[in-house]
């Protein structure tokens, strides 16, 4: 639960597992938009062996984030995980 915390202006890390059926994870990206803005952005996430994670730094006190992970296998499918 993140509502009520203290605001700090240092960056969060996300981080995620992501493994493929068929083929190896090429790339896992963060995507995420502050406020309900229209455009989304995305991070591409450093990591390896199925950990990938990656800093973003939050602009204000109060900044609703929302996001989402994104992978592409070497076949350019997503994973199932």
């Amino acid at each position: 639960d993140l509502e009520g915390q203290e605001f700090s202006s240092e960056s969060i890390t996300f981080s995620v597992d992501a493994e493929s059926s068929t083929g190896s994870i090429n790339s896992v990206q963060l995507f995420y938009d502050f406020n309900h803005q229209s455009d989304w952005n995305s991070l591409e996430m450093q990591g390896a062996l199925g950990s990938y994670s990656v800093d973003l730094t939050i602009p204000a006190d109060g900044t609703v984030v929302s996001y989402y992970f994104y992978a592409l296998n070497n076949h350019n499918f997503p994973p199932i995980k």
